[in-house]
């Protein structure tokens, strides 16, 4: 970042590569715990640093995609015409970016088209009607950054289990559980007292998006009272929470 706050954003960009560079496996048995950096970033450096981030991590987060779904033939390229899934038990995203109105996604638009090369969907302006559809998955996988509301991932879909901490728990083929004789979808991922056939699963309803697992979820909002992140048990909060990706990041920014 040549400029003349280059080094509080390099420090910013740094410190996100670091934390999606640990292992899979470490991060796991980690989860729980949670790091964080506290910098006074504009909206604009905010956009900035995302930038370069999903620019640096085009490729990874490709072969994150590339892991669970079938991608073009035709030099690789993903699009949504022939996205589809390979395990046939749930797709792999990109980048999901949830800001908190559809006002707000022009501006990303605008700075992603500025900033990168990357293909940007906007899943907030579909129609609820077709948002519903199990190939709103699909289409969302074929683009590098999918952009969203809170609004729009609060939206009653589909019926998603979640485990202890909130988190949406997809499907395990049979392959990568095959002591699993319902694939892992209905399992109780809590510790208690009561075996996993007498507890219940914890369900919610929530959207599609919900249903894929995610390279990253960029999760845009604001400091105080108007939060929505910041204020628990609220839709928007739960639906934030239940986003099933390998990291994610807040940006709380001060309304002045």
């Amino acid at each position: 970042f040549p400029s003349r706050v280059a080094t509080r954003l390099n420090i910013a960009y740094e410190f996100i590569v670091n934390r999606e560079c640990v292992p899979n496996k470490i991060r796991s048995e980690n989860r729980g715990l949670s790091s964080a950096i506290l910098l006074s970033l504009s909206p604009r450096q905010v956009k900035s640093v995302v930038s370069k981030l999903l620019t640096q991590t085009a490729k990874l987060a490709r072969n994150h995609q590339d892991s669970r779904n079938d991608p073009s033939k035709s030099f690789g390229k993903h699009t949504p015409s022939n996205t589809r899934v390979l395990a046939k038990d749930y797709l792999a995203g990109g980048t999901l970016l949830v800001v908190r109105s559809k006002e707000d996604i022009p501006d990303w638009e605008v700075a992603l088209r500025e900033f990168t090369s990357l293909s940007v969907l906007n899943h907030s302006a579909m129609q609820s009607t077709s948002r519903k559809q199990a190939s709103t998955a699909s289409k969302c996988a074929g683009f590098d950054v999918v952009l969203t509301t809170y609004d729009a991932i609060k939206s009653k879909e589909a019926t998603i289990p979640v485990d202890s901490y909130g988190c949406a728990i997809l499907r395990q083929t049979a392959t990568e559980n095959p002591s699993s004789h319902d694939d892992g979808w209905m399992t109780v991922r809590t510790s208690g007292t009561e075996s996993a056939a007498t507890q219940k699963q914890k369900c919610l309803l929530l959207s599609i998006l919900h249903r894929m697992s995610w390279f990253r979820v960029i999760l845009i909002d604001e400091l105080g009272r108007k939060g929505f992140v910041t204020k628990p048990g609220t839709a928007r909060a739960q639906a934030a929470v239940a986003l099933y990706s390998k990291s994610r990041y807040f940006y709380l920014f001060l309304q002045m």
